[in-house]
């Protein structure tokens, strides 16, 4: 073992063709977390101005340098975690204030493998041809793989015809596996074996809810600013509207499921329009920014729980919806699951000068879970909107929330049509 460990350590200082993705600022405070391999140097481009150093990473474990550029130079130095944290002005011109416009944390681990980071449910095809050199890919007629996981193998296939072309990795549940793969051609290896590092999450999705009425003087503002977050964060983002009965009593969206919005709108004691609520907590602010910040902090956190794809039986009058939950290994107490159709480009001239509304909740249902551990079956009945069919398009939101405090613990959204 020790022989492979350094073998693939000079594989790894002389054959890495990996690199990380650039570091995107967003909003006051950021928090990103970075894997990277011992041995190895990096450069990063990093959004931001006139950096400022709050805390110093463990330089036994990672050496960090702002270069002239304004990238981050980084160099895995040994085995572990460490973090660091920079003030910063941003790079749209927000007012500075005392350190700096905002802070920004990285935390870095350094491994002994090539990251690779998947959501459960997701496939990555690893090509070799990044890592290993052409001569010994021809050679090879098959591929040993072995990993850390004494559960289901995260691997799907391999793909070769005389070339390997890569291996499709699958990731089946949470968790950190170590996988090593090694080319041969009759039982002989043909290069140093690859290690790979492969975190499996679950994909936080951030559940916006906003309060709007067609006759909110603010309202056309606060909207624009989440179809901005929503096209930002496509991958990462929900979001729902409901249309109270104020300023304008005569809002048609209001009037269609008056009951349910106003239960919704007295769940989180809103009593001002626009009123947004960002997975589960009121935001007082009226800012883009801010908004954008707080999704993005909340998409980088983790999860508890995976919402599998909604399967659809209709009905003359309802949407019959099923779909799974999975907590895995962490058991859950006191959550309500939600599920919700919303209609999209409904046309209606308001007051505040909007003619169109997005994201419009129809109807809504929900069932209470006192105690989710692992898989479970969740079965809803949401009533057809009206003109379902003909107008939209039209779509389906479904969300954990924790009963305790209100936080969204995880959302799905999908498109009926």
């Amino acid at each position: 073992m020790r022989i492979l460990a350094f073998i693939l350590l000079i594989f790894l200082v002389f054959a890495c063709e990996w690199a990380p993705e650039p570091i995107g600022v967003k909003g006051i405070n950021t928090y990103q977390s970075l894997k990277v391999v011992t041995g190895l140097s990096y450069s990063i481009e990093i959004e931001g101005t006139e950096f400022i150093w709050d805390e110093y990473p463990d330089t036994s474990i990672v050496i960090v340098e702002l270069t002239s550029s304004g990238n981050l130079s980084l160099f895995g130095k040994g085995l572990g975690i460490s973090s660091l944290t920079l003030s910063y002005v941003f790079d749209e011109g927000i007012e500075e204030t005392v350190g700096g416009a905002g802070q920004f944390t990285l935390l870095v681990e350094v491994i002994d493998g090539y990251p690779i980071s998947l959501n459960i449910g997701q496939s990555e095809l690893v090509l070799l041809t990044d890592y290993l050199d052409a001569h010994s890919i021809n050679l090879a007629d098959s591929v040993d793989i072995r990993y850390n996981s004494s559960g289901e193998s995260i691997f799907n296939n391999i793909e070769y015809d005389n070339v390997i072309s890569g291996i499709n990795i699958h990731s089946l549940r949470p968790g950190e596996e170590s996988a090593y793969i090694t080319l041969l051609n009759a039982g002989d290896t043909l290069a140093p074996t690859l290690k790979y590092v492969i975190d499996n999450t679950i994909n936080k999705q951030v559940l916006a809810e906003l309060f709007t009425n067609t006759g909110c003087v603010n309202c056309p503002e606060a909207n624009h600013y989440l179809d901005n977050i929503s096209a930002e964060f496509v991958d990462d983002f929900t979001l729902v509207r409901y249309h109270v009965n104020w300023t304008d009593p005569f809002d048609p969206m209001n009037l269609y499921n008056p009951g349910e919005v106003e239960s919704r709108r007295a769940y989180y004691n809103i009593f001002a329009a626009p009123g947004l609520v960002i997975d589960g907590t009121l935001v007082t602010s009226l800012d883009e920014d801010d908004w954008s910040g707080r999704v993005f902090n909340a998409s980088q956190g983790l999860t508890p729980v995976y919402i599998g794809s909604i399967d659809l039986v209709e009905s003359v009058d309802s949407l019959h919806l099923e779909f799974e939950l999975n907590s895995f290994s962490s058991s859950l107490t006191d959550i309500t699951i939600w599920s919700l159709v919303m209609e999209d480009s409904i046309e209606y001239a308001g007051s505040n000068g909007e003619t169109l509304h997005m994201d419009v909740m129809r109807d809504m249902t929900s069932t209470p879970i006192s105690v989710l551990s692992g898989l479970s079956t969740i079965q809803h009945s949401l009533k057809k909107p009206d003109n379902y069919g003909t107008v939209g398009p039209m779509n389906l939101l479904v969300f954990v929330q924790a009963d305790l405090d209100k936080s969204v613990l995880q959302s799905r959204k999908q498109n009926l049509y």
